[in-house]
């Protein structure tokens, strides 16, 4: 996938097409949008070592951001995985590419005290001409998350996005929605 920018909403970054993109959505949206397929429970992926105590597994590299979206306080964890022998490139005119099968993972921790609780980790996969995308929202005992299908969770105030909330992204726009 070949973007003038590689962010995603999960991530914090911002999905802009490179001009030749094309969806059923119209001209100048970022890719198809895929909703299905995540497991139930963030401990049925792939991506911990240990949910409970949220170790990433080996194969997943930390990232920053340069400019991170406000976001009550929250701290954020970023983590992406390419598949194995593959890269991402960068072109001098900005275009990123990500080969398919890439993974970013955002986890979402808020203070509180001298506790800090993991509210939701979202997750964009990298597929074929398109982007699958997830929240899982983490449990009162924090050992695991449950894949959120509604349109909007709420817990002590804290607003989980749906996959609808990817939508942000509009065709419309002459530059990136910040979120």
């Amino acid at each position: 996938m070949n973007y003038f920018a590689l962010s995603c909403l999960l991530i914090g970054l911002v999905i802009v097409p490179a001009p030749e993109a094309v969806s059923p959505r119209g001209a100048g949206f970022p890719v198809d949008l895929v909703v299905d397929g995540f497991p139930a429970r963030l401990s049925a992926t792939d991506y911990f070592q240990d949910v409970a105590g949220h170790v990433i597994t080996k194969d997943f590299q930390p990232y920053a951001v340069n400019v991170s979206v406000w976001a009550d306080g929250a701290d954020k964890q970023r983590f992406f995985r390419l598949p194995e022998d593959a890269h991402a490139t960068y072109a001098r005119d900005g275009a990123w590419t990500f080969p398919t099968g890439t993974v970013f993972l955002q986890s979402i921790v808020l203070p509180l005290g001298k506790e800090h609780r993991r509210m939701e980790t979202r997750v964009i996969v990298v597929e074929e001409n398109q982007l699958a995308f997830a929240t899982y929202v983490w449990r009162e005992d924090q050992k695991d998350a449950d894949l959120s299908c509604t349109v909007s969770a709420s817990l002590r105030g804290w607003d989980y996005p749906s996959r609808e909330t990817r939508l942000i992204h509009r065709e419309d726009l002459d530059s990136p929605a910040p979120l």
